[in-house]
């Protein structure tokens, strides 16, 4: 798993955290700092090889209280586990 996708699961996450359950997990300053660095890679990817962002990143995401876009967490931890390994 690249670190874009690590980025992007973990971020997912920390929105479902907020919005959904009220419960965030980190602050708003480590937020921004997590969200500016996907959108900084996605733009170097995109660069170097054309590939534009996911439509499904948070950085093209609107969020709110539509928890239907927030995907199945038992896949995202699983491939959160990826990450670290």
């Amino acid at each position: 798993m690249t670190k874009i996708d690590c980025l992007k699961q973990f971020l997912i996450r920390c929105c479902y955290q907020y919005y959904v359950t009220l419960d965030p997990m980190i602050s708003d300053k480590v937020y921004d700092g997590l969200f500016d660095d996907l959108k900084r890679r996605e733009h170097l990817r995109e660069e170097s090889t054309g590939m534009p962002a996911d439509p499904d990143s948070p950085t093209q995401m609107i969020w709110g209280d539509m928890d239907w876009q927030y995907p199945d967490w038992a896949k995202v931890r699983k491939e959160m586990e990826a990450c670290t390994e």
